[in-house]
């Protein structure tokens, strides 16, 4: 992610618009994986995450792809 910060939610919407969903994939009640379906294509992460860290890394991601467009 770089050094911009947005709302999140303009984010999200920009992924949406653009088919990116990005959401938890629950192990345990305390432990979740990350998944992205790009497009139609599905992208596992390998890392697990608490709960917190789930929340996290979605708003992070989010704000990832929405940085992306800026590139294209």
């Amino acid at each position: 992610m770089g050094n911009k910060q947005y709302k999140p939610h303009v984010a999200q919407s920009y992924c949406f618009k653009e088919h990116i969903y990005i959401y938890p994939i629950p192990l345990n009640k305390k432990s979740y994986k990350m998944e992205v379906s790009y497009k139609g294509r599905l992208i596992p992460s390998d890392n697990i995450y608490s709960k917190d860290g789930v929340r996290n890394k979605t708003w992070e991601l989010y704000n990832y792809f929405y940085d992306k467009r800026e590139e294209v």
